[in-house]
């Protein structure tokens, strides 16, 4: 991810050039980078690149309370796609892999006896 002053740079370029290939050699990136720029500028969500929600916040309480009562009922052998098969009965509309990083989680919370939690804002 560049910071805001190189991309900032690269868009200039661009608007000089109007080349992706020109404005990749000037800044030595690759084109993809800067049409990936372009095209974000384009739509308006340059300031939202690179920005991910933690998977914690993708689950509301009711689901993580439910990732938490699983797998401390199955002492941390429940599988994550057991998990995410009841998340999903319930309205759970998110992808198997944000639930088996949260069922990670919940996991590495139970066996560090409880120290952590999966609201936590911080990782791991």
């Amino acid at each position: 991810m560049k910071d805001s002053t190189k991309v900032m740079n690269i868009l200039e370029s661009f608007d000089l050039y109007q080349s992706y290939n020109q404005t990749a050699r000037a800044h030595n990136c690759s084109p993809n980078t800067v049409k990936a720029l372009v095209v974000a500028r384009k739509n308006g969500t340059l300031a939202q690149r690179g920005v991910r929600q933690s998977s914690s916040s993708m689950f509301d309480t009711d689901q993580l309370h439910l990732i938490k009562e699983l797998v401390e009922a199955s002492e941390g052998v429940i599988r994550a796609n057991v998990v995410h098969k009841r998340l999903v009965a319930i309205g759970y509309k998110g992808s198997e892999r944000s639930t088996r990083r949260a069922v990670r989680k919940e996991k590495l919370n139970m066996e560090l006896g409880g120290i952590r939690s999966l609201s936590t804002p911080y990782h791991v």
